[in-house]
């Protein structure tokens, strides 16, 4: 490569050094950008910190609801194992992105379901209709927050939520009308 008359060939302590200064102080300066006037360096929720403990919190009603649905109808337990499995894959993944922030509390990586979630009806095909009602419920509201999520990654996180709620409906039984 032919060298430029207007080059000033720059010594490499000289551009160490200047990385160096640049990155200290793009480091101080980003740096109090995160200080509160009071010294507290925690920084606010984002929207989708807080939209992941709000899902993570829903994926935890709907296991603690399963787990009610197969205690009191114990013929349902191997239909269901793949639903309950799949919210436990999404709390995992939903925890660990949480964990990976580093500013949300212990609190929110094992959230309390809803106090009173619905009742478990004493037919188990009526509990069944009742666990395919929640989940395609669950799944509309999953790619409603698809839309709500800022960041891209997040979005495809909640959609492919959403996807793997759908492919499990379509793998469950069809209740049947009078099944005990």
């Amino acid at each position: 490569m032919p060298h430029s008359p207007t080059a000033v060939p720059l010594p490499r302590r000289a551009l160490l050094g200047g990385v160096v200064a640049v990155s200290s102080v793009a480091a101080v300066g980003c740096e109090s950008v995160w200080r509160s006037p009071l010294g507290a360096t925690e920084p606010t929720p984002t929207a989708d910190e807080v939209l992941r403990q709000q899902v993570l919190a829903a994926v935890a009603g709907h296991r603690e609801f399963l787990t009610a649905v197969v205690l009191a109808h114990p013929g349902l337990s191997g239909p269901l194992h793949r639903l309950a499995t799949m919210h436990s894959a999404h709390a995992r993944v939903l925890g660990e992105g949480l964990e990976q922030a580093g500013e949300v509390e212990e609190a929110a990586v094992t959230p309390t379901p809803d106090p009173a979630p619905d009742p478990v009806p004493r037919r188990s095909g009526a509990a069944l209709r009742v666990v395919r009602r929640r989940h395609l419920a669950w799944q509309r509201q999953l790619a409603d927050q698809v839309v709500a999520a800022e960041s891209g990654g997040f979005a495809r996180v909640l959609a492919a939520m959403a996807a793997a709620v759908t492919q499990q409906l379509l793998t469950l039984p069809q209740p049947e009308s009078g099944a005990a």
